[in-house]
């Protein structure tokens, strides 16, 4: 504040409360996640109380994304997540979902991102799609 007074009545003070704002949105406006996938196939554990979600997700060096994932068929969902420290490059993930006994056979399932890069707010992506659940 001390310094929009010091530039008060000059021209200067338009050109510096415009920087320093499109400095803020662009921070805000700024995505870790660059691209995720989900494979079409998910393992079952023996007891088929869990499925293993996997895919890749791409994000900027230094930031780190929270996944959550869910798998939904007929009378039984379950969610699980996991947390990736992002290097730049495509990283697998393998996402634990648990909350029922599941069968072998099709299924839908979405997985979702929540990144905060420092900036408020945080964002996110999803992708889902029907997959196979295999013992």
């Amino acid at each position: 504040m001390k310094v929009l007074n010091a530039v008060k009545g000059s021209r200067w003070r338009t050109a510096l409360l415009a920087t320093v704002l499109t400095g803020a949105l662009a921070g805000s406006a700024f995505a870790a996640v660059s691209a995720m996938t989900l494979d079409s196939n998910a393992a079952l554990s023996p007891g088929r109380l869990h499925a293993t979600l996997t895919g890749t997700v791409t994000c900027t060096p230094g930031t780190n994304v929270y996944l959550s994932g869910r798998v939904v068929q007929r009378d039984v969902s379950g969610y699980g997540s996991t947390g990736i420290a992002c290097d730049g490059s495509s990283q697998r993930y393998a996402i634990d979902v648990s909350g029922g006994v599941f069968r072998a056979g099709r299924a839908r399932a979405d997985v979702s991102t929540y990144e905060c890069t420092g900036e408020f707010p945080c964002t996110s992506k999803y992708v889902d799609g029907v997959i196979r659940l295999t013992r």
